[in-house]
């Protein structure tokens, strides 16, 4: 697997997520990307 995308319901659970992340997160056009420990690559969006 090279990339996946996780869709929440709502701004806010997105933003909740968001909050956990440790990691380098980039804003984009489609949400917010960042990488997995193994390189994977995730979209955290919203519908």
């Amino acid at each position: 697997m090279r990339h996946f995308t996780l869709r929440r319901d709502t701004p806010h659970r997105l933003d909740h997520v968001l909050g956990t992340i440790n990691g380098t997160v980039t804003e984009t056009d489609g949400g917010y990307l960042l990488r997995d420990p193994s390189e994977n690559t995730v979209l955290l969006t919203t519908p």
